[in-house]
């Protein structure tokens, strides 16, 4: 229907390309930019010249896509559970390899980024991209997790599975901030990364990053700004919330409204200070704390089968 709103007849087959039709490379992107706003979501250019004809772009279109570069794997896949880590931002690559090596052989690890160009506006829609490019790679049900702000389109990635009958095994929390504490929205980042420009101190670290970078990051600011206005909802299936030390003290101001959506949301806490915790002196009890929550559940699920 796209494609014959936008001057093609349909008395041509569908097993034409967009070329044998009379197409050239403007009128390609006129289709695709007809077929984002159809769709109602960003696509991939490569899906035209991957699926040249329309009957072939057409069942393309009907199963989820992954954007390029949302998903990264972080070593090879040995048949293990997945774990997809969803990064608060661009400078989660290292922290998530150093996690991945010493997770060992326990899963296969990908990690998630959002999209900087045509960045999805709330945490609901960056789940559903997620959502799209854990799909794509039709592998078993695996789990979620999520450092930082990242934590919230974990959340809703697993929201968007399971309304599509994709359950994954469960969520990993990974020192996320519930989004209605203080210094946890948009209007308090943007707030504080005007002062560290105004008091010259970008230069000064935090967590092992510049304050510049990490006021800069793209990935982080899309995040940070997609939250204007969310309210978090509950999610079913197992929840486990690992704290920092250093924020942990202030349990009732960042991390106590976690309850009210998610009852069931056990909690664990691991040295350091936020970024810190993934430190070559850290990580494998972040590690540790992952696969204890993780190997309980794969055992009450057998425990399960046995007495079916």
């Amino acid at each position: 229907e796209v494609l014959f709103g936008s001057g093609v007849s349909p008395q041509h087959t569908r097993n034409m390309g967009a070329f044998d039709l009379g197409g050239d490379s403007l009128a390609a992107l006129e289709v695709f930019s007809a077929m984002e706003d159809a769709l109602g979501r960003p696509l991939s250019l490569q899906l035209i010249s991957d699926h040249p004809t329309i009957e072939q772009l057409a069942s393309a279109l009907s199963v989820p896509q992954a954007l390029p570069g949302i998903v990264q794997p972080l070593g090879r896949s040995s048949g293990a559970p997945p774990l997809f880590l969803a990064a608060s931002g661009r400078g989660d690559v290292l922290r998530f390899q150093s996690l991945a090596n010493s997770l060992g052989e326990a899963f296969d690890v990908y990690m998630l980024q959002p999209p900087i160009e045509n960045a999805p506006a709330t945490p609901q829609a960056l789940g559903e991209v997620y959502a799209d490019a854990i799909a794509a790679l039709d592998l078993a049900p695996g789990w979620l997790s999520g450092f930082s702000v990242a934590g919230i389109a974990a959340l809703e990635t697993v929201r968007a599975l399971q309304l599509r009958e994709q359950p994954p095994l469960g969520l990993l929390l990974l020192d996320t901030i519930h989004p209605d504490a203080a210094l946890g929205g948009g209007r308090s980042w943007r707030t504080l990364g005007r002062l560290v420009r105004w008091l010259y101190i970008e230069e000064l670290s935090m967590n092992g990053r510049r304050l510049g970078a990490v006021f800069s990051d793209p990935g982080l600011l899309v995040q940070v700004l997609a939250l204007s206005g969310y309210r978090c909802k509950g999610i079913g299936g197992p929840v486990l919330l690992i704290k920092s030390v250093g924020l942990g003290k202030w349990n009732w101001l960042f991390f106590r409204r976690w309850r009210g959506p998610l009852p069931q949301m056990q909690m664990d806490e691991v040295a350091g200070m936020h970024g810190s915790i993934f430190d070559a002196n850290r990580v494998g009890a972040l590690a540790a704390a992952m696969r204890r929550f993780t190997d309980r559940h794969a055992s009450q699920i057998s425990a399960a089968e046995a007495v079916a």
